[in-house]
């Protein structure tokens, strides 16, 4: 009864209720609504995708990104295996190139080392470029759309400084720098593989750094009253010792934020933005806002090529000499000099920064769902059953979850509750209907 409940064309499935997966496929699957005039069905990954799938019988399945976990492969696999066309996109495409990375940033989980989509997504032609040296690459499903995630600097509009600083009883600043945090803690665990397995002979100077960056920001704090500083926490930082941050916590004129208020609402607020190395740079130039790298011991190590748009900064005189040339003359020279280098960043790494992304996304989804050509099916009964027992499972996990005695038990010691996808489902219509009236304007439809 479960599974034979409903119908619809599209599904899509996203990690969570908002954020990166949501602003991934959002502006896509509105287009496709307005375009097709479909049923698009949007859930939760990890309610119970086995059965959803089951239960809509759906002509194509979207998925937000196929390798980030094994969820996300097992929900393209099983769709591909029950006659649906299948379509990913990537979440993370300024990709890393480095030795044996290929395998990683295309397949991640995906121990076949084969595409079960019939279409994958790509941010840049530089990224196809580096496929085609995999033997998986297959040049009928890989196609070039551009990061559709970062549509929303184009189609959305985000909070303004007036109303985050009232929030936080900051609101006498009229000067805001944004202090991006970074992930030191990952450089002091030795068996993480963002640390010391990833950076080798350069892990030392970005361990220096840390402390040099505590210093550095508490003497820029404290000669700075004038200016709010927004230290943005990394939101993997848990260990305070390794929280460059954490010398300024108490001042006046800081405001310290981790994962309380969405990075691109924090970016839109400030002047400047400064960080250690950060990817959020990128996105800081498509909100016009300028930005500088500060490296007082370590500038060349394993880093994005993002770094390479923002001027690098070695000590702390000369990041106050930049500051104070941006509230005297409304820009900062060195930023000004790498324009051309940012516009070559942009296309190497997202693409395009049109906001039409989702354009062409939209269109190579169209084509394929209006393609009456049926997929063949590579049926694996040993991974069907795999599959059953996991969707299985997940629905009696349901059943026990929503008792009122369990929920009861829940609350009291803290569990996650499975609940937590009635708030995902509502927390997804918003931002439905955030993108559907954004595209309108947009596009110009009254």
């Amino acid at each position: 009864l479960y599974i034979m409940k409903s119908k619809t064309d599209i599904l899509s499935f996203t990690y969570s209720s908002r954020g990166r997966d949501v602003d991934i496929v959002e502006p896509v699957l509105s287009k496709l609504e307005k375009d097709l005039d479909i049923t698009i069905t949007r859930k939760w990954l990890y309610d119970n995708f086995v059965f959803d799938i089951l239960k809509y019988r759906p002509k194509l399945v979207i998925d937000a990104n196929a390798i980030g976990c094994r969820n996300h492969l097992w929900a393209c696999r099983f769709a591909s295996m029950m006659g649906c066309k299948v379509v990913t996109f990537v979440s993370e495409g300024d990709y890393r190139y480095i030795d044996g990375s290929i395998t990683t940033m295309l397949f991640g989980w995906n121990t076949k080392e084969r595409l079960y989509e019939d279409l994958h997504l790509e941010w840049s032609q530089r990224n196809i470029e580096y496929f085609k040296t995999s033997k998986g690459y297959d040049n009928n499903k890989i196609k070039l759309s551009g990061a559709t995630g970062f549509d929303k600097y184009s189609l959305l509009s985000f909070m303004d400084r007036q109303s985050l600083l009232s929030k936080y009883k900051k609101d006498k600043f009229t000067k805001v720098v944004t202090l991006a945090g970074y992930t030191f803690d990952f450089m002091f665990n030795e068996n993480h593989s963002t640390g010391p397995i990833y950076f080798g002979k350069e892990l030392e100077g970005i361990k220096a750094s840390l402390f040099a960056l505590q210093d550095g920001y508490l003497e820029l704090v404290k000669n700075n009253p004038d200016i709010l500083f927004v230290a943005k926490k990394h939101p993997l930082t848990e260990n305070k010792n390794y929280d460059e941050f954490s010398k300024i916590e108490k001042f006046e004129n800081v405001l310290i934020l981790q994962t309380e208020e969405n990075v691109f609402d924090v970016i839109n607020v400030c002047d400047i933005l400064i960080a250690f190395e950060s990817t959020t740079a990128l996105e800081a130039w498509l909100l016009k806002k300028h930005t500088l790298l500060y490296n007082p011991i370590i500038q060349k190590f394993n880093r994005s090529s993002i770094s390479e748009g923002s001027p690098i900064i070695e000590n702390i005189e000369n990041l106050q000499k930049a500051i104070d040339e941006y509230y005297s003359t409304g820009g900062i020279k060195l930023f000004a000099d790498k324009e051309n280098d940012r516009l070559k960043i942009i296309k190497d790494v997202i693409g395009f920064a049109d906001g039409k992304n989702y354009q062409r996304a939209a269109a190579y989804i169209e084509d394929l769902y209006l393609n009456k050509q049926k997929n063949k099916i590579e049926f694996s009964f040993f991974f069907f059953i795999h599959m059953i027992i996991l969707g299985t499972r997940n629905y009696l996990r349901d059943l026990i979850v929503n008792t009122k005695i369990f929920r009861r038990f829940a609350r009291v010691n803290h569990f996650y509750l499975r609940t937590l996808n009635d708030y995902t489902d509502i927390e997804r219509i918003k931002y439905k209907g955030i993108y559907s009236k954004a595209i309108d304007k947009f596009e110009g439809i009254n």
